[in-house]
């Protein structure tokens, strides 16, 4: 997490869902998605092959919609009453013209818009007469013999240079498709989700082979009566992934406006699980929808029509072989037209939006036209801030927009520095090559195109490292300067890596296939991108490796970190010559986790969902299954662990054992009564309608569970046991109670709005007390030993003293933060409600000419779950922090003998690493217990 230790982290899970909710249109200034050139590899013998979908075929993962519903909807999401578009570009194959290639035009659901095309003998394509839509094209290759491969373009503004970049199958994603019992599923298909036309069948024993693209995708896995399966892969080499289906659920709901419960008919309503895209359907002119094959789990749903839009999503569980039903409710939004400008003149081809930063409440990014006008149909209600990617935002930075919309908003940007980065090798352009550039305050990474030129947009003006890689190939490049005022110029011209070759084998001296190796180096955050996969005898040869230097191994096998027999070696690497080879003895995975699920009086819980984790909170899922008729359920191919397991029943009722070694005897998870909330708000506005959220005390911030709105009463159902809070804001009042779910009887609160208050302060620099202006400051209700995922809609500037004013916000308990740009980090600090006329400093860091902070060098990480906890959670074996004695749950309280009380988790670490990069050394204390205890990190 950045300096701020609050408000980027909210603000990425947000970004996802916001960009998923509005129609990806903002994918389109992120450029060409494609991929980059695949590693060697091949497909492993008796794989099954690749089938492509015949011309004029929908691909078969596409979701069912209800009956003829895609047709009411594309009334407002295809806009023909508007000029027609142009899309056109260039197709490659193996950095040549590619000519006689079928090429795919579709709306991002390919459920509106569809062309075909092939290219001509110069690899040229172009769609003329492309309607307009509230939403992104995709633009894809078909051809089966090569890599999928897909661009990506706004659906408000013609792009004629398109770039689609194909290469002979030499990376492949492969494994075995089976279900919950282990047995094989033949004839699942296995694409890829950006190019469903493109795919592969699984084999009678279950076995699959899928060719893909060198940057990677979502593999998506279907099969008849089970619910699909997908997950985001990149593919350096051949890459084993085994996919465990689950037999089919389905979701039906109806779409509702939120001011008068009356239908919103033909919304586009999209469902997403945790780690996933959308799946997205149409409802029909009653406002109903249906999702007739979705994998089991639990789902945010949320709706959209031209004016309309959800302002949170509504939460629901579907369970293998049943359906479940939902209400989504949309929030009325505002129309605003207007016109972005620079000192040169009008912008056009800009992306603008409209919304509440760290919210779901955005509207759908438009692009500027020639004149640089741009029209935002579902902007909400309220002090909104002004997004223009790539632009500085000079005024307004915020516009209130009423109800009624604006018609003549004018913005006025600035420029920001553009990088042009040229990769070579010797005098060649070299296209594809992986380019990162690294500022303070900043990471980006791009594709070089196929004149070798990797381009960044919107870079602050600064000090950058720059570092391209290819096969194992790379370069860097240190000081490089971005201006404003000019486009500026870089070059890379790679050197030949070092490899390292090995092999992986389990405890018994077999090989193990498909491993991916990642080498890191020790003690710093620069150069991660080291990898190796093993091929079927186990061996393996990866890179690139810089010397000198030493590199920490990880080894995973689908997605499952593979335990070492002792521990892995560390490789170090010499200035010159070559790296020694790895024997890599991992343990064999051939441990079970059997277990039973039963209610609260002993009976067994079919359908429970189970999921297998590390015992530390907040970890990725390992292993997911279901339980049967009789409760029961077994996971396979598992380490000795130790892990965690949690069972959860449909009705959100939910179980955990943790610290599970095996192998044990069957566990047994006793699945407590659920309970509800009813709530009823008390002199809040009735427009805008506030965001209203329960969350577990010891919950994270994306674990929260929506109210169901009705006038001034809510209701939050499917509670498990435990202490709550919830919380109703809007920018002007807030309310909050906790409260404590101890069986089935539903608990009743009251919110009463806040009343309202201005707070003033400063943001300054910790070192120097000098201001740092220019931060984008928030605020969000205070909840000690948690943090909420609430916030107070809207956003306030720090000017050239460091100044800023909340004015009207809610006269509660609050926190803020400040984030900055590549000159400033920004930071938090507490507002409570006693705060009377004091004034509030929040304490950040001026970082304009320093290098970038390496957090890695720390060797530790703080715990996340409130902004000012200063709590360590991890600490690296042998890592910097562990040398100097740092143990987990140790609390920093100072720092360079300076009290970290008032600095929130961001600001405490990046200080840290200030002073460690500048004196390599730092002094700083501990509570441990009752203990205090002084320590330096070098």
């Amino acid at each position: 997490m950045n300096a701020t230790g609050v408000g980027r982290r909210r603000a990425a899970w947000v970004a996802f869902v916001v960009a998923l909710a509005a129609g990806a249109a903002w994918l389109a200034y992120l450029g060409l998605r494609t991929g980059a050139r695949p590693g060697d590899g091949a497909a492993p013998n008796g794989a099954a092959g690749t089938t492509v979908t015949l011309a004029g075929e929908r691909p078969g993962d596409a979701p069912a919609a209800a009956g003829g519903s895609d047709d009411g909807a594309a009334r407002w999401y295809v806009d023909r009453s508007a000029s027609p578009l142009e899309m056109a570009g260039q197709v490659w194959f193996e950095g040549a013209p590619a000519p006689r290639v079928r090429v795919v035009l579709d709306d991002e659901h390919r459920a509106f818009v569809h062309r075909e095309a092939v290219s001509d003998a110069s690899g040229h394509f172009r769609f003329v007469s492309v309607p307009r839509i509230a939403g992104s094209f995709r633009v894809a290759s078909t051809n089966g013999d090569r890599t999928p491969s897909w661009a990506t373009a706004a659906g408000d503004t013609s792009k004629l240079d398109l770039e689609i970049r194909t290469y002979a199958c030499t990376a492949h994603i492969y494994g075995d498709v089976s279900d919950a019992s282990g047995g094989p599923v033949p004839g699942a298909r296995v694409a890829v989700a950006e190019v469903p036309e493109v795919a592969a069948t699984s084999d009678a024993a279950g076995r699959f082979s899928l060719c893909m693209g060198p940057g990677g995708g979502t593999v998506r896995v279907t099969a008849s009566g089970y619910g699909p399966y997908a997950k985001y892969l990149t593919s350096r080499g051949t890459v084993r992934q085994d996919v465990v289906l689950m037999p089919e659920a389905s979701l039906e709901g109806t779409a509702v406006l939120a001011t008068t419960r009356a239908p919103a008919p033909y919304a586009r309503v999209s469902a997403r699980q945790e780690g996933d895209g959308p799946v997205e359907v149409s409802a029909d002119e009653s406002g109903r929808f249906v999702f007739p094959s979705l994998s089991p789990g639990a789902y945010r749903v949320e709706a959209r029509i031209a004016n309309a839009k959800s302002k949170a999503p509504a939460e629901v569980r579907v369970f293998a072989s049943g359906r479940a039903s939902v209400v989504v409710a949309l929030d009325p939004r505002a129309t605003v037209r207007g016109r972005l400008v620079a000192a040169e003149g009008p912008v056009s081809g800009a992306s603008v939006n409209l919304g509440f930063h760290a919210t779901y409440e955005w509207a759908t990014a438009a692009r500027t036209d020639a004149s640089g006008r741009f029209v935002l149909r579902d902007v909400p209600v309220g002090n909104v801030l002004v997004d223009v990617p790539d632009w500085e935002v000079r005024t307004p930075r915020t516009v209130r927009v009423p109800e009624a919309g604006i018609d003549d908003l004018t913005v006025e940007v600035a420029s920001r520095g553009v990088l042009a980065v040229t990769v070579l090798r010797g005098v060649a352009a070299v296209p594809e090559a992986t380019v990162s550039v690294r500022g303070t305050n900043v990471s980006a990474t791009r594709t070089s195109n196929a004149s070798g030129v990797a381009t960044f947009r919107g870079l602050e003006p600064g000090t950058y490292r720059l570092v391209g890689e290819q096969g194992s190939d790379f370069a860097t490049a240190e000081n490089v300067q971005v201006t404003r005022t000019r486009n500026d110029r870089a070059t890379l011209e790679l050197d030949r890596g070092r490899t390292v070759r090995g092999r992986v084998v389990d405890e018994e001296g077999a090989p193990v296939d498909g491993a991916r190796i990642a080498f890191s180096r020790v003690g710093t955050a620069e150069d991660a991108g080291a990898t190796a996969a093993s091929g079927p005898d186990g061996t393996f040869q990866g890179g690139p490796l810089r010397g000198p230097a030493v590199y920490e191994v990880r080894v995973t096998r689908s997605g499952f970190p593979l335990e070492p027999k002792g521990a892995f070696p560390r490789l170090t690497v010499p200035k010159e010559g070559t790296a020694p080879d790895l024997e890599l003895l991992v343990k064999k995975l051939a441990q079970r986790l059997e277990g039973v699920v039963v209610d609260a009086q002993g009976g067994p819980v079919r359908d429970a969902r189970v999921t297998l984790t590390r015992p530390e909170r907040h970890t990725a899922t390992l292993a997911t299954t279901f339980t049967g008729n009789d409760g029961t359920f077994s996971l396979r191919n598992l380490g000795t662990g130790p892990y965690a397991v949690k069972a959860t029943a449909v009705n959100g009722s939910e179980a955990q054992l943790a610290a599970i070694s095996l192998p044990r005897e069957t566990v047994r998870l006793v699945l407590p009564e659920v309970g509800s909330v009813r709530g009823v708000l008390r002199d809040f506005p009735a427009s805008p309608t506030p965001s209203i959220m329960a969350w577990h005390e010891r919950g994270y911030e994306w674990d929260f569970h929506a109210a169901v709105l009705d006038g001034n009463r809510f209701t939050i159902e499917g509670l498990p046991r435990g202490r709550y809070h919830v919380a109703a804001t809007t920018s002007e009042a807030s309310a909050r109670v906790t409260f404590e779910i101890v069986g089935a009887a539903p608990v009743d609160v009251e919110l009463s709005a806040s009343g309202k208050r201005t707070i003033r302060g400063r943001a300054l620099d910790l070192v120097r007390g000098t201001p740092l202006p220019n931060l984008s400051c928030q605020a969000a209700p205070d909840v000690e030993g948690g943090r909420s995922p609430a916030v107070v809609p809207g956003n306030v500037f720090t000017d050239e003293a460091g100044g800023f004013a909340f004015e009207g916000v809610p006269d509660a308990d609050l926190y803020m933060w400040c984030m900055g740009d590549s000159a400033f980090r920004g930071g938090a600090a507490r507002m409570p409600r006693d705060l009377g006329d004091r004034s509030v400093t929040v304490w950040g860091l001026d970082v304009r000419g320093r290098p970038a902070l390496d957090f890695r060098a720390l060797g530790m990480s703080f715990d996340e779950d409130h902004p000012f906890s200063h709590r360590i959670v991890t600490v690296e074996p042998k890592g910097p922090a562990d040398r100097a004695g740092v143990r987990a749950l140790d609390v920093i309280d100072a720092v360079e003998g300076r009290s970290t009380a008032d600095l929130g988790n961001g600001t405490v670490r990046a200080y840290l690493a200030l002073v460690l990069q500048e004196k390599h050394a730092v002094r700083f204390g501990v509570r441990r217990g009752e203990a205090t205890v002084a320590m330096e990190l070098r």
